[in-house]
């Protein structure tokens, strides 16, 4: 057993054994402990241990069970790191000291980093004859990308935002080129391998879109969790600019 442990476990482990053969009695419980394991490969892994004992021909044995359990363990890592991030962004939003554009480019910054898309940006669009009719113009942004610094328009044609007012007010393009965008003006304009956005809406009408993106594919898929952050943001965005009656 001590051959699958961290060498620095092992004393521990052994001495942990001695006292249960002295008093028979059990330091945790055995029906199932999460530690770190030694892969053969020799990098630690998380796995959890369940053991149970029998005697055999009057000598006293042990039986050991383990699982890689470093799937769930990600899971919980992630989970508990969007809880603190959430927790961060709540302390942002309803900081008083900050105005609507402070908050805003903080947010567009954590969103970039956590979501590891280094560019975000808000935008107003102004549309005639149609959704895919007008101009999409950058009003906030995070990030160096040359074709969305903070004044920079386009043909609304020309812009994945227009697929976002389209689709029901949200788009996740995880990759583009596998999506079938390599020849969509939009992705030949702003060359954008992956795309995640959500529109903002002022008294129930469009206002433009709250987006986050980066040159190349960074992901197979967004996640649920990635997902409701874009789109808290964006109500939480156009919820501001009511208030202030921008």
């Amino acid at each position: 057993m001590t051959d699958l442990m961290p060498e620095r476990y092992r004393v521990v482990h052994n001495q942990s054994m001695a006292r249960y053969l002295e008093t028979n009695r059990q330091s945790i419980s055995w029906r199932s402990v999460d530690f770190v394991g030694l892969h053969r490969a020799g990098h630690e892994i998380p796995v959890s241990v369940s053991f149970s004992e029998f005697e055999d021909e009057g000598e006293l044995r042990f039986v050991g069970t383990i699982r890689d359990i470093e799937e769930r363990w990600v899971r919980e890592r992630e989970r508990q790191e969007w809880l603190e991030f959430f927790q961060r962004i709540y302390q942002l939003t309803t900081n008083r000291e900050l105005t609507f554009e402070e908050k805003l480019d903080h947010l567009l910054a954590a969103g970039s980093e956590h979501l590891n898309l280094p560019y975000g940006f808000l935008t107003r669009i102004e549309t005639t004859n149609g959704t895919e009719q007008g101009t999409q113009t950058i009003t906030r942004a995070y990030g160096d990308h040359d074709a969305s610094e903070v004044g920079t328009s386009c043909s609304l044609s020309e812009s994945y935002c227009r697929q976002t007012i389209i689709n029901d007010g949200f788009l996740t393009v995880p990759d583009a080129v596998a999506s079938g965008w390599a020849e969509d003006p939009a992705y030949k304009r702003f060359d954008l391998g992956s795309y995640i956005g959500a529109s903002v809406e002022v008294h129930d009408e469009l206002y433009g879109t709250l987006c986050f993106a980066s040159h190349t594919p960074c992901r197979d898929t967004f996640s649920e969790t990635e997902e409701s952050f874009v789109q808290l943001v964006a109500k939480w965005a156009g919820y501001e600019m009511e208030r202030q009656r921008l």
